[in-house]
């Protein structure tokens, strides 16, 4: 009975204890969700939560507040301590207060300062001491400066040196092998006076810190002269690389051939010192700084200052060769090219200056080097000051535009001009203001602002040439006027505006612009009341000016057209009439005539005009327009050329519009009559027969001795009749003639001409001019590097022919390059057929028999030709041109393998393990017999090679992969944990470990094993998603996001982390996470698939589209990125656009993938070839995707 009440008892009781907390819950409990959401604090939150402090009321002691008479001792003590002393002792006042240490300054508290004088230098040295380890420690630096400057003035002091010398005898006892506290020892006997206990304790600090140069030094500096030489020798010999002691050693010669003998023992031992190799150049004469600092860019060949040195020594064509040897050893660095450029200036080729400036800096940018505008400037004004001026205008032209945006270049140059000139760099500033010029021609107030620096700091001559350019460049008004904002109180409507503004007056007479007025009448169009009143102050004003100078063409022009627009098209042709009366000589006047008039009397006026007229081409032209068939403008234009013979517009106009025949015969008189016309000698030839074209080209070039293009011609004339053997020789000729007349041979511009004749189908005239010119203007050790980006730019530029043509050339010279052949095959891979990519590669290895690259590439085409037995041929070349190589053993057995001959593949694997091979061949090996399923070979295979290379983890891997597949899980977890002793930072096998104990022993096992990975390999994302992966997969979602918040602060820039992040979090946050992932790692194709896939979802295909595309360009090697792509192509794309897809994912090859490896991988897929593997893995992630909606659900 009292057993039962006890339960009913202890369950009320429990009842009466629940309903408590639950109406009183504890503050732990109250604050227990928020406390679940603290793993989302980063670091710095953490940091930033404020400390609590005890407030409470137990720690709050009452203060005890006690009140004490203070004593009359006391009291008197603060008198006397206070008191005022005005009478010197007897003895002061006898020497007249002079001995008084502190004489100079007025003291009315002499108790306080003789209480305070004994403890000056023991502070400071309390101090400087510390305790550290158990040793005294002193520091140097701040104590050797203040032992410096000490001086010895009264008995206190003398107490605090017998203080420092117990504090530094404690130093060297306690901690013998510390170097300042031997040297703070020495000076503070020598300012003691006490200079042999200095040299004492430095000699001993020698020797027990023999490998300190500044305890060698200081011995150095407090031995007599005598001794100095023989303590800096024991140094030098204690410390051989020590540059300092060197230095000091060949401070202590008097002449400068001892310090030179002393530095060039020092660069025996040092030869990489850039110090003491500038100390001997100093001291040496030009003869011998020319050749130490040949010798020292050897053992220096990083440091620019010398090779400019160099340079600056050697004679010009020296000097270029030295220039160019920096370039290859310091590719980087743009004062080698700057240097260039002004030994081109210094030696008078002003013309290379430009070129070299242009050349550096695209090399620059090749090389990723940022060029940096403000930097190059300053170069520019140094350029300037040494006198280099054109290297300075070299610089600003090529860099003055770098990093500058389009709308605030006039802004920016100009105050860029301005500091220049305020800074005196007048050239700088002249040639800021040129190049502003070349792209602002018709801004004024640029004009205006280098006026003005001509006119300060120029000559007159050079003022009235820039502004005699300035009138031919850009009259004012020749640029439309677009300000229209109102002027003044009236209305201020466009048409005033632009008419007051255009008026001007020159000596008496009213002038309109003539070209931005017409433009902007031709444009008007009257639409108000307003703009009538404004067409009759127009009017006016025009009256003005053909009235005030009627011989003034752009009067008569602008008042006729201005009755045009107003509509009065009779007074408008009064007006021009009357213009042609008053300026018969002008042009346009009877241009703008016949434009006015009716269609029968135009034929009259221009008939009148060319009357008056007779050489002007412009109306002849016109007089041609008026008329309907092409016989009567012919007539005309022939009429044209009896006044005007010479006229080249009007012989291009007449032959354009005759026959063939015709064109023949009027070109013949054409080239009598303008013979210094090169495209007429060229039409020319193109309409004669083949000997008469010769004939015709040879002519020209009597005529035009100085023009490339008849060469070119007569080059593409031999190659169109199929002799084919001429062209190159007619190029060589050619440029040999030119060369003779003084024409430069620019290699640029007959590059360009090269691809030109390729673009008009003349491969072997683009051939032949590669051949004689590439090599123009290029030094030999910049042939190679300069030709191959020569090759690359035409490759871009779709020029495969001028590309091929600089290979085969290149490969005349540099016979032996492996770079070059490569770059050439994979020209011809890409743009050749079969057989000219076969025989470039067959001509490759006959020169580089040794390059296995060579011989892999041409076996690799053959087998992809479908021709094996030539595969197989090529490889046993190759075999007997290089017996020892892996590659070639390797490749010979994947080519029987692929072919499915096992048994040749087993014997070549078989030799190669015989000959010592590699654990690769082990591997291959295993792999064999694995697909051949023969599990005891492979299993002894992959022993034997465990024993031979127990630290390849691949073969770790493929044994417990055997064990797992054979079911033997206990011997395959053996096997990983073997392996991971061997090779504990292998994450495969990691990974490989875990899944195996998930399969076997559940997730705490797993969970485990993961965790012991981390600690062995820390800030691994590979493994922090596993952990994460398998939460998941036991539904534990908490503490897989906890994992994942772990996992992102520790990796917080790895793509497949927040890849996965985004894939976890809710459908709503996704965008937010996404958004996180792209700030941390925007180029990281596994978060940007994963943005993907978040389009693809919401519908957006176009974006998607774009971001798989993305994906996959930027990793084109990962499987799993194509098999999504062509899985979207599927669903939302055409059938084009899969084929795209497919194409691209079979010609990039794919190897990695965590979905591509585990099927490509497999067994069963060993041979299959890409298509068939992507196709596999689509499936496949449509079936993961099917099964997370099915769990989700």
């Amino acid at each position: 009975m009292d057993l039962r009440r006890k339960d009913r008892r202890e369950a009320r009781l429990k009842e009466e204890i629940e309903k408590y907390r639950a109406s009183n819950p504890k503050i732990t409990e109250q604050f227990a969700d928020l406390k679940r959401k603290l793993y989302t604090l980063s670091a710095q939150e953490w940091d930033s939560i404020p400390e609590i402090g005890d407030y409470s009321m137990r720690n709050k002691k009452k203060r005890f507040e006690s009140f004490v008479p203070v004593p009359d001792t006391l009291l008197e003590k603060a008198r006397q301590e206070q008191e005022h002393v005005t009478a010197l002792d007897p003895k002061s006042r006898a020497a007249g207060g002079t001995e008084t240490p502190w004489a100079q300054t007025p003291v009315t508290d002499l108790t306080a300062v003789g209480e305070g004088r004994g403890t000056v230098l023991s502070l400071k040295l309390d101090r400087l001491s510390d305790s550290v380890s158990g040793l005294t420690v002193v520091d140097p630096k701040g104590y050797l400066t203040d032992l410096k400057s000490m001086k010895i003035t009264s008995d206190a002091e003398i107490s605090d040196i017998k203080k420092a010398r117990l504090l530094l005898k404690s130093v060297i006892q306690t901690n013998p092998k510390h170097p300042p506290g031997w040297i703070a020892a020495a000076r503070l006997e020598e300012v003691a006076g006490k200079i042999q206990a200095a040299r004492q304790l430095i000699k001993k600090g020698c020797e027990e810190c023999p490998k300190n140069e500044d305890v060698w030094i200081e011995a150095c500096r407090l031995s007599s002269p005598d001794e100095a030489k023989a303590v800096i020798a024991r140094g030098v010999k204690a410390i051989t690389n020590s540059v300092k002691l060197w230095m000091q050693a060949a401070k202590l010669e008097h002449d400068d051939a001892n310090k030179s003998r002393v530095l060039r023992k020092g660069l025996e031992h040092i030869p990489d010192s850039v110090r003491l190799w500038k100390a001997v150049v100093e001291l040496a004469n030009e003869e011998d700084a020319r050749l130490l600092l040949q010798r020292a860019v050897e053992c220096c060949p990083l440091h620019v200052e010398l090779w400019l040195a160099l340079a600056r020594l050697e004679t010009y064509d020296n000097a270029k060769k030295v220039l160019n040897k920096a370039r290859e050893r310091l590719s980087k660095e743009p004062a080698i090219w700057i240097t260039a450029a002004k030994l081109e200036e210094a030696n008078g080729n002003t013309a290379m200056v430009g070129k070299i400036i242009e050349r550096g800096i695209r090399a620059l940018q090749r090389e990723g080097v940022v060029i940096d505008r403000e930097a190059w400037m300053k170069e520019a004004e140094a350029a300037e000051r040494a006198g280099s001026v054109a290297t300075c205008q070299a610089i600003i032209h090529n860099t003055i535009g770098v990093g500058v945006e389009e709308e605030d270049r006039k802004r920016t140059w100009v105050a860029d001009a301005e500091e220049c000139k305020k800074r005196g760099s007048i050239e700088t500033a002249r040639a800021i203001y040129a190049h502003a010029l070349t792209v602002f021609l018709t801004k004024k107030s640029i004009w205006l602002k280098a006026a003005q620096l001509e006119k300060t700091y120029g000559t007159r001559e050079s003022l009235d040439a820039l502004l005699r350019k300035a009138g031919t460049e850009t009259p004012w008004a020749q640029t439309p006027v677009t300000d229209l904002t109102a002027v003044g109180e009236g209305r201020g409507t466009v048409l005033s505006l632009k008419l007051d503004r255009l008026s001007d007056s020159v000596s008496g007479l009213t002038v309109v612009d003539p070209k931005g007025y017409l433009t902007d009448l031709k444009s008007m169009k009257i639409t108000s009341d307003a703009e009538i009143s404004d067409i009759k102050k127009a009017r006016l004003l025009l009256k003005s000016v053909i009235q005030t100078n009627p011989k003034h063409p752009p009067g008569w022009i602008a008042a006729a057209r201005l009755e045009e627009v107003a509509g009065k098209i009779q007074a408008a042709r009064q007006l021009i009439k009357k213009g042609c009366e008053e300026c018969p000589k002008n042009e346009d006047v009877w241009i703008e005539a016949c434009r006015l008039s009716s269609p029968d009397e135009a034929k009259a006026v221009i008939a009148r005009g060319v009357k008056a007229i007779t050489n002007s081409v412009k109306l002849w032209m016109q007089a041609a327009k008026l008329e309907h068939d092409d016989a009567n403008k012919s007539r005309v234009l022939r009429k044209g050329l009896e006044h005007i013979p010479d006229s080249v517009r009007l012989w291009k106009a007449v032959v354009e519009l005759a026959n063939e025949e015709d064109a023949r015969l009027l070109l013949q008189r054409a080239v009598e009559c303008c013979p210094l016309h090169v495209e007429l000698w060229l039409a020319l030839a193109r309409l004669e027969t083949y000997d008469n074209a010769k004939k015709v080209l040879n002519k020209a070039r009597e005529r035009l001795s100085k023009e490339p293009a008849i060469w070119i011609t007569a080059a593409k004339l031999e190659e169109a009749n199929g002799n084919t053997a001429m062209v190159g020789k007619i190029i060589e000729r050619g440029i040999r003639a030119l060369q003779r007349e003084g024409v430069v041979i620019d290699r640029e511009a007959w590059m360009k001409e090269a691809e030109a004749a390729e673009r008009a189908g003349s491969v072997a005239t683009c051939q032949a001019i590669i051949h004689n010119t590439i090599g123009v203007g290029v030094e030999e050790e910049d042939r190679k590097r300069t030709w191959v980006a020569d090759a690359e730019e035409c490759k871009k530029r779709g020029s495969i022919e001028t590309a091929r043509a600089i290979y085969a050339h290149a490969l005349t010279v540099f016979l032996t390059k492996k770079s070059i052949w490569l770059k050439a095959a994979q020209l011809e891979k890409t743009y050749g057929t079969r057989e000219s990519l076969d025989a470039l590669l067959r001509k490759a290895v006959t020169y580089r028999p040794q390059a296995e690259v060579l011989w892999l590439m041409g076996a690799k085409e053959k087998w992809l030709a479908g021709d094996v037995p030539a595969a197989r041929a090529i490889l046993q070349e190759a075999y007997a041109a290089i017996p020892n190589s892996e590659e070639i053993w390797l490749a010979a057995f994947k080519l029987e393998f692929e072919n499915h001959e096992p048994e040749r593949a087993r014997m070549l694997l078989a030799k190669a393990r015989e000959r010592g091979g590699t654990e690769r061949v082990w591997m291959k090996s295993a792999i064999v017999e694995r697909e051949l399923g023969n599990t005891d070979e492979e299993r002894r295979l992959l022993d034997e090679g465990l024993k031979h290379f127990p630290s390849f983890f691949k073969l770790w891997l493929m044994l417990g992969q055997l064990e797992e597949r054979l079911g033997y899980l206990e011997k395959a977890k053996a096997v990983y944990e073997s392996g991971l002793k061997h090779c504990p930072n292998c994450v495969t096998l990691w990974l490989s470990l875990s899944n195996l104990e998930e399969k076997m022993n559940g997730l705490s096992k797993a969970r485990a094993v993961l965790t012991m990975a981390r600690k062995k390999n820390p800030q691994n994302p590979e493994l922090w998603l596993a952990a994460v992966r398998a939460e998941s997969r036991h539904g534990y979602k908490k503490e897989a996001d906890i994992l994942m918040a772990k996992a992102l602060q520790e990796c917080p820039n790895s793509g497949i982390l927040w890849a996965a992040s985004i894939e976890m979090v809710p459908r709503p946050q996704r965008k937010t996470k996404s958004m996180d992932a792209l700030k941390k790692c925007d180029h990281d194709p596994h978060v940007i698939a994963a943005v993907a896939k978040l389009f693809w979802h919401d519908r957006k295909v176009d974006k998607a589209r774009n971001w798989l595309n993305r994906a996959v360009t930027l990793a084109p090697d990962i499987g799993d990125f194509w098999a999504l792509y062509y899985k979207f192509e599927l669903q939302h794309g055409t059938e084009d656009n899969q084929k795209d897809v497919l194409k691209r994912c079979i010609a990039a090859e794919p190897k990695h993938g965590e979905k591509w490896q585990a099927i490509s991988k497999a067994v069963e897929n060993s041979h299959q070839p890409t298509e068939a593997i992507l196709k596999k893995v689509v499936v496949a992630l449509g079936k993961e995707e099917s099964s997370a909606e099915s769990s989700k659900h």
